[in-house]
């Protein structure tokens, strides 16, 4: 069995991070993750939440997720809406193919 595995952060750092703190409604925050050595097909790929920083006085909503799975990568998404304010999130993944 083939695997990989990684973790990304995501915060207001980034600009195109920030509309989560500052915005309202659907966000998107959208980040490539390249494998370090490609599978020979597409894998499975699981991404879960590993840490967050959110406003104490919204509602903690939050989504991650991979999408455009190939053999060289996914793309690993962030959302929120409504009125959550996100500082910082960090996730963990891991890529299998047997």
């Amino acid at each position: 069995m083939a695997t990989s595995i990684g973790t990304f952060e995501a915060d207001t750092n980034d600009a195109a991070f920030v509309p989560f703190k500052d915005g309202t409604g659907e966000r998107f925050y959208r980040k490539r993750i390249t494998f370090e050595k490609p599978f020979q097909q597409t894998p499975e790929v699981v991404v879960s939440l590993a840490g967050f920083d959110i406003a104490q006085d919204k509602n903690a909503r939050l989504r991650v997720h991979a999408q455009n799975v190939d053999a060289a990568g996914f793309d690993l998404v962030i959302e929120t809406w409504f009125d959550s304010k996100i500082w910082r999130v960090k996730a963990t993944w891991i890529a299998c193919f047997e």
